[in-house]
């Protein structure tokens, strides 16, 4: 048994010795009690007592034996992952073939059956390649449509067509009424409408003199 220092920093220097961050072992009796008790203290050692020693061959054999079941462990992983692979895609080819062969295989069966009467009611006459080529059109792989766009876009959008329209109104010419008539015109039209108004109050005056 003895005693292993580490350094936290390697090639730190503390009592004349530098310390490894590997770690020293060192015998029981080799440091005295002096340096102990100061290597304790500090703070960019580590003392571990009663160790036991050790190489740094037997540490780097463990490091190997872990880092070579990691490697195997992951090897099995991608060995799983690449058969599943394979699978799916014998699966996916085998499927489209029997897309592919669908429609064809569904004309010759209905071309195989007994002919309705194409006056009956329910009854629907259409031509073998018509019927491929609709079949198949319905066979196509889905495409994937685009996102649908952003609501906060349309709420801009609206609000925006809203002040407009709010703000027409205001921006309409200074002596234009809402009608679209002119309260110029309408002043003299009022004028004229009063003057002969007056013309004949006075000729009703006159006739009363006389």
């Amino acid at each position: 048994m003895g005693v292993l220092i580490k350094a936290v920093t390697d090639g730190f220097r503390r009592g004349g010795i530098a310390h490894r961050a590997k770690g020293t072992w060192y015998e029981d009796g080799q440091l005295s009690e002096e340096q102990l008790d100061a290597f304790r203290k500090e703070r960019q050692l580590v003392v571990i007592e009663q160790a036991e020693q050790f190489s740094s061959a037997d540490q780097n054999g463990s490091l190997l034996r872990e880092m070579g079941e990691t490697i195997a462990s992951l090897e099995h992983a991608l060995d799983i992952a690449n058969d599943q692979y394979d699978a799916a895609s014998v699966l996916l080819s085998v499927l489209r073939e029997q897309q592919l062969a669908a429609p064809a295989q569904i004309v010759a069966e209905a071309r195989a059956l007994e002919p309705a009467d194409p006056t009956a009611e329910g009854v629907i006459c259409i031509a073998g390649d018509a019927l491929l080529s609709l079949i198949s059109q319905h066979l196509k792989p889905v495409q994937v449509s685009p996102e649908a766009p952003n609501d906060e876009s349309d709420t801009t959008l609206d609000n925006s067509s809203g002040a407009e329209a709010s703000q027409s109104p205001s921006q309409a010419a200074p002596g234009t009424s809402p009608s679209g008539t002119d309260s110029g015109a309408v002043a003299t039209d009022k004028q004229d409408a009063d003057k002969p108004a007056g013309r004949s109050k006075r000729g009703s005056g006159k006739g009363a003199d006389k």
